[in-house]
């Protein structure tokens, strides 16, 4: 199943997964063996060391040893408690050098790291860690956080920085540059995001302070929020209540549903679709909505060739229309069953 940590037994020495690829296929690859039964048999055993719990951050000696195919060399069984107890001392080297507990760091420059309660003023180079109720100050060149959990957080995200997934209420105070944030579930916020930052997808009350340049949103649920959008900003689906402040410059929605609520949208924006009391508070320079269903409304357009109503087949309906030029000269019409 290629569970944390594993690696690939040999009948001379262990090779431990790298980063966060667990993957045993991945390893026999890299080392030019065949994934094969034959060689299950006579070559190679796939084996893991798991942590109780997933806690990582324990002694890797109190963590469980799997094998992790049908059958395994005679040479294993020949020695399998020596062939375990290299494995064990394999996996706590590399432990050693890439889990970091109760740390507190000035820079992390290079290398895999994994974090718990610690905190660092600046991740910068190829840096690549993941997070647990631990906070990065900065984050600059490529450096990356393969995953956030619980209240980890990082203050701001310049150059190509990358956050993988954010869970539990971690946050990210700023994103400048072409930083990008794969996914945010569980009230993740981020601050603002400038340049052409992007977040994939915002679940359960997310938030976005201000997006700037291209930024984009793929998907927004649950109450999901995002302050400003401006030039060419687009949010992806917006589903639960979610709402944008502001959207400027061509921004787009794709789809907001449920009492989603859009504040202004100007210089061409666009939204999809509006469904259950979806709300814009005022849209000009030829935006666009496509769909606007029960009750929702549209406010302000200045330039509209064509307006269309849907009016329900049956029941009673009221519209006024103004008149842009003229709003003191209004039509008044209304619809009976």
């Amino acid at each position: 199943m290629c569970r944390f940590r594993s690696g690939i037994l040999l009948k001379d020495r262990v090779v431990i997964a790298q980063k966060d690829n667990d993957s045993h296929q991945d390893m026999l690859e890299e080392l030019n063996i065949s994934d094969t039964y034959e060689n299950a048999a006579r070559v190679f055993v796939r084996a893991e060391l798991i942590p109780e719990k997933n806690e990582w951050w324990t002694d890797p000696y109190g963590w469980e040893f799997v094998i992790d195919q049908d059958i395994v060399p005679d040479w294993f069984e020949e020695d399998r408690e020596g062939h375990i107890s290299r494995f064990r001392a394999a996996v706590k080297e590399w432990w050693s050098g890439h889990v970091l507990v109760g740390k507190k760091m000035d820079t992390l420059r290079t290398g895999y790291y994994m974090l718990k309660d610690c905190e660092v003023e600046k991740l910068c180079g190829d840096a690549m860690v993941l997070l647990k109720n631990s906070k990065v100050g900065e984050m600059w060149d490529s450096s990356q956080v393969g995953k956030m959990y619980n209240s980890s957080q990082v203050g701001e995200m310049r150059g190509s920085s990358q956050v993988g997934k954010m869970w539990d209420g971690s946050q990210v105070g700023e994103m400048r540059g072409s930083s990008q944030v794969g996914e945010m579930y569980d009230g993740s916020q981020v601050g603002r995001m400038r340049g052409s930052s992007q977040v994939g997808e915002m679940y359960d009350g997310s938030q976005v302070g201000r997006m700037r340049g291209s930024s984009q949103v793929g998907k927004m649920w649950d109450g999901s929020q995002v302050g400003k959008m401006y030039d060419g900003s687009q949010a992806g689906v917006m589903y639960d209540s979610s709402q944008v402040g502001e959207m400027y410059d061509g921004s787009q929605v794709g789809a907001m549903f449920d009492g989603s609520q859009v504040g202004k949208m100007y210089d061409g924006s666009q939204v999809g679709e509006m469904y259950d009391g979806s709300q814009v508070g005022a849209m000009y320079d030829g935006s666009q909505v496509g769909k606007m269903y029960d009750g929702s409304t549209a406010r302000d357009f200045k330039s509209y060739p064509l307006i269309k109503l849907l009016v329900p087949d049956g029941g009673n309906c009221r519209f006024e229309l103004t008149a842009h030029k003229n709003e003191q000269t209004g039509v008044a019409g209304e619809c009976k069953n």
